[in-house]
């Protein structure tokens, strides 16, 4: 029980400073675009351009010269993709505390652990989802702002592995379930 609790410590502590960092980076982030389109604004657009450009399967793509007055609004919608992204990850790291608070205490069978499994599951779920909207959304966005003559080239695929991780959570959360009805019976026994 003792490496159980000293595992779930150091975890939580690992996930701490994840949680952390991840504000942090999206502070940075967050300066970083209102420099960015501060300076857009000055010029244009045109300082923009070395952030779009790309190279796909050894082809570059570069920003279409039509494109180049709707560029900031291309990147505030890419921005925004990314903030919500790291707002959903924080929120798994939340979740994750959650379920790592019970077992530091030595309580692996309280009934938060099956509740965050379920949570956890839910939101692998809602992981697919969001992942094959910002992917749809970020793969419209960039052959619009591009100068693509080929759009397969570009072509975003889904994952379902998101799902499995779901069925595999749902899972871990009724055994769970079924250990603090165990826990339940022996703490009424004795």
């Amino acid at each position: 029980m003792d490496k159980l609790c000293k595992t779930a410590r150091g975890l939580d502590v690992f996930f701490r400073v994840l949680f952390w960092l991840a504000v942090a980076m999206g502070a940075v982030m967050l300066i970083a675009d209102i420099a960015v389109l501060a300076g857009a604004g000055l010029n244009g657009g045109e300082g923009l351009q070395w952030l779009v450009t790309l190279d796909v399967n050894g082809t570059a793509y570069s920003i279409a010269d039509a494109a180049a007055d709707g560029l900031p609004g291309v990147f505030i919608t890419l921005s925004v993709l990314f903030v919500l992204s790291l707002a959903f990850g924080l929120c798994v790291i939340h979740v994750i505390r959650q379920l790592l608070r019970p077992m530091k205490e030595g309580r692996p069978f309280e009934s938060a652990v099956s509740r965050s499994l379920r949570r956890l599951g839910w939101l692998a779920i809602a992981y697919g989802v969001l992942e094959a909207v910002v992917a749809a959304i970020a793969q419209f966005v960039l052959t619009q702002a591009l100068n693509v003559t080929d759009a397969a080239a570009l072509d975003v695929g889904y994952d379902l592995s998101w799902l499995l991780l779901a069925v595999l959570l749902f899972l871990f959360s009724y055994i769970f379930r079924y250990g603090e009805e165990l826990q339940r019976q022996v703490d009424e026994t004795l």
